[in-house]
C-alpha cells in the first residue's frame, strides 16, 4: 500500500503531536516531592553550623523542595574533612548520606571532593562550600532520590 503524500504528511504530523503531548505531560507533571532533613553533621564548626543549613535549606526550597509539600522524607548525615595542607593544597571532602526516611533503607552517598589553595582563609573556604558546594549536592541528592523514589 502506498500512501498519498499529504496522508503520509498528515500520519507525521499526528504521530509528532502525539508524542510531543506525552512529553508536555511528563515535563508538566510534577514529581514526587521530598523533604530532605539533616539528621546528624559532623566535621562543620559551631560557628557556621546555622549558616550551613540555611544555605542547604534555601537550595533545596529553590530547586522546589519545600517542606510542608513533601510526599516523602531523605534523611541526611552529612561530614566535611578538611584535610591538612600538602604541596600547597587542601583536600576539602563532603559526604552526603542519604536514607529513606520512611523505611530508613540506605539510597546511597554523593561525594564531593576538591583541592583549595592550602593558604585559604577559613571563611572564604566555609562561604564557598556553603555557596557552590551546596548547590553541586543539592543536584546530586535530588538525583539521587528521584532515582530512588518508590
Amino acid at each position: 500500500m502506498r500512501l498519498k503524500p499529504h496522508t503520509l504528511a498528515a500520519l507525521i504530523a499526528a504521530i509528532t503531536f502525539f508524542w510531543g503531548a506525552q512529553f508536555l505531560r511528563a515535563a508538566l507533571t510534577p514529581a514526587p516531592s521530598a523533604a530532605f532533613v539533616v539528621e546528624e553533621a559532623g566535621g562543620i564548626p559551631d560557628a557556621v553550623s546555622s549558616r550551613f543549613a540555611a544555605a542547604l535549606r534555601a537550595e533545596l526550597i529553590r530547586r522546589g523542595h519545600h517542606d510542608d509539600k513533601a510526599e516523602r522524607v531523605i534523611g541526611l548525615v552529612v561530614w566535611v574533612g578538611i584535610g591538612e595542607p600538602q604541596d600547597g593544597k587542601r583536600l576539602v571532602t563532603i559526604d552526603w548520606k542519604v536514607r529513606d526516611g520512611a523505611t530508613g533503607k540506605r539510597l546511597g552517598t554523593v561525594r564531593q571532593t576538591n583541592h583549595v589553595p592550602a593558604d585559604i582563609d577559613e571563611a572564604v573556604l566555609w562561604n564557598a562550600i556553603m555557596g557552590d558546594g551546596i548547590e553541586a549536592a543539592v543536584r546530586g541528592l535530588v538525583k539521587l532520590s528521584s532515582g530512588a523514589a518508590s
